[in-house]
């Protein structure tokens, strides 16, 4: 790890102080004014910058409900923060192959690019596309389980979003039973306490489980069991170059079992446990988002927050994103929508006719075969 500056940094404002200070014939009223604006410019760069790097290891382990092991990973990270911008670099091991991860928010959207083990694919079946990438409207990363990426952006890159949260709410920090809720932009009950010093991450975070369902269809939701605290994070802080940041950090998930009444229900369901083994004072990057190379999958899923469930995919070969601004993109959906909505009421509408046809040829073919039967009871009779 990088070392701590030893020399005390000048309090905010006192050397525009000092030049104030300085008589006017010492430098003209045009100069003196110059010299302020750049020294006040400075400051607010070096204050709102914020450039830094953080590398380090992260142990991932689940638990079974009776708490005993169930499964470890442990993965390398790099993270770069440039103000509001970030860059997340992660790599594992999973049964001796190789998996990467790189995401990255560009002060819009999060771009997220996964690499998985190439395999050979049996005799006459097509090449798996073993790069896929995502983008969201976000500046959090998805909470996933092949890596840890939300609680590492929480402890390093999380100050901006937390500066702006709704108080008491937040994004969820681990993957949640419903799926596809998190897209949606749901919040979960939080606290936080946030360091006094920049960048401003937080030192401890509880998030809670409301205990209820949270069904998108529109059906009524439903209580499950009281709610109870199932997130908690807590950090040990070291200062780089007035840069207060972590040097390890805990994230423990719990979960709620039935069988575990007396204990208010609650039981260990998971831990992230990091340590930082360098911090560096700067981030060299010029773009934050990863590269895409070879042949990638991507999807879309910036549109879930107000359209659930609607993730378009498009396949790259050419290393660029061919992002679509949101307003197109939203206006392209609802054009389809419309389409769609126009094709299946046709469609209706000729099933509807097709229905009273049917209808109407059946109850003729009734009153045929009952008229014929008419016909055979009367020859019948005489």
């Amino acid at each position: 790890m990088s070392h701590n500056c030893q020399s005390k940094p000048r309090a905010h404002g006192a050397c525009w102080r000092e030049l104030l200070r300085k008589p006017a014939h010492a430098l003209g009223q045009v100069q003196r004014l110059l010299a302020l604006m750049l020294v006040v410019f400075r400051e607010t760069s070096n204050v709102s910058a914020q450039d830094y790097t953080v590398e380090g290891s992260l142990v991932h382990t689940d638990y079974l409900g009776n708490g005993t092991l169930a499964s470890r990973f442990e993965e390398q990270f790099k993270i770069m923060v440039s103000g509001s911008k970030w860059v997340i670099r992660e790599t594992r091991e999973d049964h001796g192959k190789l998996l990467q991860k790189e995401l990255g928010f560009d002060g819009t959207n999060t771009f997220q690019v996964a690499t998985f083990p190439y395999e050979e694919p049996p005799q006459g079946k097509p090449v798996p596309i073993f790069i896929q990438g995502s983008i969201q409207a976000s500046d959090m990363p998805a909470p996933q389980l092949v890596f840890s990426s939300t609680p590492i952006w929480l402890a390093y890159a999380s100050g901006r979003h937390l500066s702006k949260a709704e108080s008491g709410k937040l994004r969820p920090l681990c993957m949640l039973n419903e799926m596809g809720l998190w897209n949606t932009g749901f919040k979960v009950p939080a606290s936080w306490k946030v360091s006094k010093t920049p960048p401003y991450v937080p030192e401890e975070v509880t998030c809670l489980d409301d205990g209820k369902t949270h069904p998108l269809d529109g059906s009524e939701a439903r209580v499950l069991y009281a709610p109870f605290p199932n997130v908690v994070y807590t950090a040990r802080f070291t200062n780089v170059d007035g840069l207060a940041l972590p040097i390890d950090f805990t994230l423990t998930r719990f979960n709620f079992s039935a069988q575990r009444s007396e204990a208010g229900g609650r039981v260990l369901a998971a831990k992230d446990e990091a340590v930082a083994y360098r911090i560096s004072p700067r981030c060299d990057l010029h773009s934050f988002r990863p590269g895409l190379t070879g042949v990638a999958l991507v999807t879309d899923c910036r549109l879930e927050q107000k359209y659930w469930g609607r993730q378009p995919r498009y396949i790259v070969t050419n290393g660029e994103w061919n992002l679509m601004p949101y307003e197109k993109l939203a206006a392209y959906h609802e054009k389809t929508g419309v389409v769609a909505m126009r094709k299946d009421k046709r469609r209706t509408k000729i099933e509807r006719h097709a229905v009273l046809w049917g209808m109407f040829l059946s109850t003729a073919a009734f009153a045929v075969l009952g008229l014929r039967g008419r016909h055979k009871e009367g020859g019948m009779h005489v």
